[in-house]
């Protein structure tokens, strides 16, 4: 019996270069995809956490990846990098807040932390009191979040008066329904951050996009997420 051998046909060099952009978009969605993954079970881990804990349907108010310095403890940076997953979520009054962690090569999911906060915008820590995202950024000693932002908010201002006496400023943009404050340290303003930043009394300023003043407010700020504000 006579057996056919199948020939290869060869691609021409438009095919090839068709079939290497297919793959190449292919690798690139794998690798956006795996990026996103630790957000998107940071998300769920707060939705379900936050219900058995009895909050009705939570609604996203911001998630991604705050800088973060480890110190002692044996903490180490999320899969290599100097990053740690957050998602914040609200559901009436209560500000939910739950993150990626990791521990001496251990990845974990912590338990969602909420804190009903009063009406209006204000601002608060990302994070639960002791462990406040300190990034690594020279310069920079920890990442606040104004929440329940005006209606039109595209950019915002905040004054902190610290317990050290010192008087700092930052600028951010709206991201999703939060806007991020870098805070500016002095070097070495590491240990004492907390006491500084605890109950610290703020001026909030909300602009649109065309740099008008929609709102200014004043408060204290919002560290710890274990007491009712």
């Amino acid at each position: 019996m006579e057996h056919k051998t199948g020939k290869r046909i060869p691609l021409s060099r438009g095919w090839k270069t068709l079939r290497n952009l297919v793959l190449l978009v292919v690798a690139l969605g794998l690798c956006w995809g795996l990026t996103r993954v630790p957000l998107w079970l940071t998300q769920r881990a707060l939705e379900v956490g936050a219900e058995q804990q009895g909050a009705e349907e939570t609604e996203l108010l911001w998630r991604g990846n705050l800088p973060v310095l480890f110190e002692g403890g044996g903490g180490a940076p999320f899969a290599g990098q100097d990053t740690m997953p957050v998602v914040l979520a609200r559901s009436g009054q209560t500000v939910w807040s739950c993150h990626m962690d990791s521990y001496e090569g251990d990845i974990f999911l912590n338990e969602p932390t909420g804190r009903t906060l009063p009406e209006g915008p204000c601002l608060i820590c990302p994070l639960f009191s002791g462990y406040a995202a300190i990034p690594t950024t020279e310069g920079v000693t920890a990442v606040l979040a104004a929440v329940n932002l005006p209606e039109g908010t595209a950019l915002g201002r905040v004054e902190l008066s610290t317990a050290d006496g010192q008087t700092r400023t930052a600028q951010g943009e709206r991201e999703m329904d939060v806007i991020l404050f870098s805070i500016p340290g002095d070097e070495g303003w590491g240990p004492e951050r907390y006491e500084a930043l605890s109950n610290a009394p703020y001026t909030l300023t909300f602009l649109d996009e065309e740099g008008q003043v929609l709102l200014e407010t004043a408060g204290r700020l919002t560290v710890g997420w274990t007491e009712e504000a």
